[in-house]
């Protein structure tokens, strides 16, 4: 067996099938990386090499200690600017858990980019577990606050970064901490000062920061996005994207559950890729669920495709097992594509061992890597989608072209915006025409 960066070993989604306790003696053990010594690499910006693999990113946000974990790839020098994409857990994880479950490295390992996974500034139900202190939401029993302390490490205060440390290390960061026990801790501003952290600390290309959510780190990055930042130029959803907080529907909607208008407010349009699983108990794509979920799938997708300016009908791809539904006429160029996948639980959609071996086999046969119903083998690679949906272009969505289409309506500059530099617009924009569905693959109780 051969063993990797993250894991010691090659298997897939590894990480979602074992507990915290049993990952704690696996790393004890050293199976996987580890550097002798806790030797500390510290980068500035571009100009400067920095070892590939995982890192450890140590810093204050807000005057209590935050940690994130960095994958560089092989071939990184600190010359060229490159991409990079957030991977935020879910409840009751932690970052290597998840990208070990998402398998990020390995796209970047392929196409050159950097992989900053976030952790949640709550804790989870098991030990050494985290969850996200999602705006607006009540955290989910068992998911605990813990207590605070402060770090004499990195500080980043209005994207300035100071006495950062970039470490190596293989066990999960515990080290989380919370302003006050009835707030508990700000992980919105706590990512805003990642993304500062990261741009000064690695040399990448800002408009091309992009940002992927599972199941709770999907609905901390939907609000995140829904509050008006914008440093996500595009960001991808698996079981987890919202629109807002529910609220129960009025008038004609009386008896529905919809996205609160007044919720979610992003500072530009952004180029969205959703994957949902119709056998989800969590996250249910028909809507239920636990109290912050509420409204379904469907409902979210077309709140959003309002919220980007999207106009004319949704194109539908019916599969046997993968349908698509996509918005391709949105405001500042963006675009919004989902996929409900028939038979999948509340998991990622990976390429798993399986895949593989039947990918391979079929190269060998040259069959052009496809299944026996006709599928290719990434039909169920969710990181792999992602990233071409990023990297197509649809991903690029550089500010001031943004403010140059969206603004041509009439939209004001969001706050804090300036017309010469990186200007938003603020949500006030509404599509001309409403969009429609051309055939929607759902009932109409869906919502």
């Amino acid at each position: 067996m051969t063993f990797d960066e993250l894991t010691g070993l090659r298997r897939p989604g590894f990480f979602a099938r074992t507990s915290a306790q049993t990952l704690l003696c696996l790393f004890t053990l050293g199976v996987s990386m580890m550097v002798p010594g806790g030797l500390a690499y510290a980068a500035g910006g571009c100009g400067v090499t920095v070892r590939a693999g995982l890192q450890d990113l140590t810093f204050t946000s807000g005057g209590i200690e935050r940690t994130a974990v960095a994958y560089i790839p092989q071939g990184y020098t600190g010359k060229a600017k490159v991409p990079v994409v957030f991977d935020l857990h879910g409840s009751n994880s932690f970052p290597r858990d998840q990208l070990g479950r998402s398998q990020w490295s390995d796209v970047a390992r392929e196409n050159g980019f950097i992989v900053i996974a976030p952790q949640g500034g709550l804790n989870g139900k098991a030990e050494g577990t985290h969850a996200w202190n999602v705006p607006g939401v009540v955290p989910v029993p068992g998911v605990t606050v813990p207590n605070a302390t402060v770090s004499p490490n990195a500080t980043v205060s209005n994207g300035t970064v100071t006495n950062a440390s970039v470490t190596s290390s293989t066990a999960p960061s515990t080290s989380v901490s919370t302003v006050t026990e009835a707030k508990g801790p700000d992980d919105a501003a706590y990512l805003s000062d990642t993304v500062a952290l990261v741009k000064a600390k690695f040399c990448v290309d800002p408009d091309r920061i992009y940002a992927s959510g599972y199941s709770g780190g999907g609905r901390m990055l939907s609000q995140y996005i829904c509050n008006g930042n914008t440093d996500f130029s595009a960001a991808g959803f698996v079981m987890s994207l919202r629109a807002g907080t529910p609220r129960q529907g009025v008038g004609p909607d009386q008896g529905k559950w919809l996205p609160d208008p007044q919720s979610c407010r992003p500072g530009r349009p952004v180029s969205i890729i959703a994957f949902w699983g119709l056998k989800d108990n969590t996250n249910p794509y028909a809507g239920g669920g636990r109290p912050y979920w509420q409204y379904g799938g469907e409902a979210a997708l077309n709140r959003w495709a309002e919220l980007d300016g999207c106009q004319g009908e949704r194109k539908i791809v019916k599969g046997t097992k993968i349908s698509s539904a996509e918005f391709e006429r949105c405001k500042g160029g963006a675009r919004i594509l989902s996929y409900t996948i028939a038979d999948q639980t509340h998991d990622w959609p990976a390429q798993t061992i399986g895949f593989s071996l039947a990918a391979a086999n079929s190269k060998a046969k040259a069959v052009d890597g496809k299944s026996v119903d006709g599928k290719s083998q990434e039909d169920m690679y969710a990181a792999k989608r992602m990233w071409a949906f990023f990297d197509s272009g649809d991903g690029r969505l550089i500010a001031n072209n943004i403010a140059k289409n969206a603004c041509a309506d009439g939209a004001k500059p969001a706050a804090g915006a300036t017309a010469s530099v990186n200007p938003a617009c603020s949500v006030t924009m509404k599509a001309k025409v409403k969009p429609q569905a051309v055939e929607s693959p759902m009932s109409a109780d869906a919502l």
